[in-house]
């Protein structure tokens, strides 16, 4: 998720709702499905259409259009202000660029599953969407502002799958068994990237064939059997793994490489460069950068350490437990609130750690040695990371001075 603010309002860029008004009267024709369709379709996902629609068996087909209609006319004072993050009030904006433009208000959406349980730690939700070029898309939604969604997010780095996971293999064969002359792509940002690539990687062979590319946006990677396993090997050359360039969430656990690096809003750092509104367009791309930063992969190395080799998976399944249930006893019942006040929340949950009983308490604590002893072991690689970086800032900056020179001198 993420969480920027004002500086959405105020952007001396282009970004993705520019893409949709610069390019909304090509079609697919003139110019082919890109990088960017498929974070226009990956963001529409985020809209909470059960609402106010029906979903699963008893959701009717309807266009691009009609549904961003049927969004903005139910949008309530209430609902905006109070259930509605900061980052998911661009969807309003993004629903008001997609209402009449022939490339996407005439898509047709098919399907729409939703499922949501506290129970199993479950929140998923996807669209099935036809496009004008023969295709259809399989969009992914990432994670809500629920604590449910989050702990379903933590549970990623602690079982071989999650609810969503099956959730997301289940949606895809049937789409497939329901078209079988059609071909798709499957995309999502964020968790929903990561149940793209889920999948993708556990149909069969067979299946798979259907498949023109895998899109996963700044998504979290999978365990390390699903990453080794024969269906990954076979999709992994069509999966298309988009960072931004202080990333985090996109280099977490185990994922395939990079395709490229985007840059986002410069006020903006980690969790606020996952929202795909701050990533920088010119045309039909993203702006690219050679690389993610210094702090971005001693973050990543870090973390990755920590979960994938510090802890075991009992370590982790405790801790996750842990930390969920502590979140839930300080009170906080919605990632909004946490990250409207992120300072009353630390001292909240301190607090409330505190008065658990000694089992959590000394889980929590060992973690947080493990966390420091991670973060320790890698500040000599993120120095060297640095310290490459800007002599490459430098020698790219005298390489522009001495070209500005030489063409002063070639107009003098």
């Amino acid at each position: 998720m993420g969480f920027s603010g004002k500086n959405f309002y105020y952007k001396d860029y282009r970004n993705i709702v520019d893409y949709i008004y610069d390019f909304g009267d090509c079609s697919f024709d003139e110019v082919p499905f890109c990088d960017a369709d498929n974070v226009v379709f990956s963001l529409l996902s985020y809209i909470e259409f059960e609402r106010f629609l029906k979903a699963n068996d008893e959701f009717v087909p309807i266009t691009v259009h009609e549904a961003c209609v049927d969004y903005l006319s139910w949008m309530r004072i209430d609902f905006f202000t109070n259930d509605l993050s900061d980052w998911l009030r661009k969807t309003i904006f993004l629903a008001m660029a997609l209402l009449k433009n022939k490339r996407f208000s005439q898509c047709k959406i098919t399907d729409f599953p939703v499922f949501f349980s506290h129970r199993k730690a479950e929140q998923f939700a996807g669209l099935r969407i036809e496009i004008a070029d023969g295709t259809y898309v399989i969009a992914f939604r990432g994670t809500d502002t629920t604590l449910t969604g989050w702990e379903e997010d933590f549970n990623l780095a602690c079982y071989p799958y999650t609810p969503g996971q099956k959730r997301a293999l289940e949606f895809t064969r049937n789409c497939i068994r329901k078209y079988p002359r059609k071909k798709c792509r499957i995309m999502g940002h964020s968790k929903g990237g990561n149940f793209a690539v889920f999948a993708s990687a556990t149909l069969t062979e067979k299946e798979q064939k259907h498949i023109i590319n895998v899109y996963s946006d700044d998504a979290p990677g999978c365990s390390a059997e699903l990453y080794a396993s024969e269906g990954h090997q076979r999709i992994k050359d069509r999966i298309v793994h988009i960072v931004p360039m202080d990333d985090i969430i996109g280099s977490l656990l185990h994922h395939e490489e990079i395709s490229y690096v985007v840059a986002a809003e410069g006020f903006s750092d980690f969790m606020n460069q996952h929202d795909a509104f701050t990533w920088k367009m010119e045309g039909i791309n993203f702006r690219r950068v050679p690389d993610t930063t210094p702090m971005s992969k001693y973050m990543a190395l870090s973390f990755n350490d920590l979960i994938t080799k510090d802890l075991t998976q009992e370590d982790t399944i405790s801790l996750v437990k842990i930390f969920t249930r502590t979140i839930k006893n300080t009170g906080y019942t919605s990632a909004i609130t946490i990250f409207d006040s992120i300072p009353s929340f630390v001292l909240s949950f301190y607090a409330t750690a505190n008065k658990g009983d000694k089992n959590d308490k000394m889980v929590l604590k060992k973690a947080f040695k493990k966390i420091v002893s991670a973060f320790r072991a890698h500040f000599k690689e993120y120095v060297e990371f640095n310290n490459r970086q800007q002599g490459q800032l430098q020698a790219a900056r005298k390489e522009d001075e001495i070209s500005k020179a030489v063409l002063l001198e070639k107009n003098a």
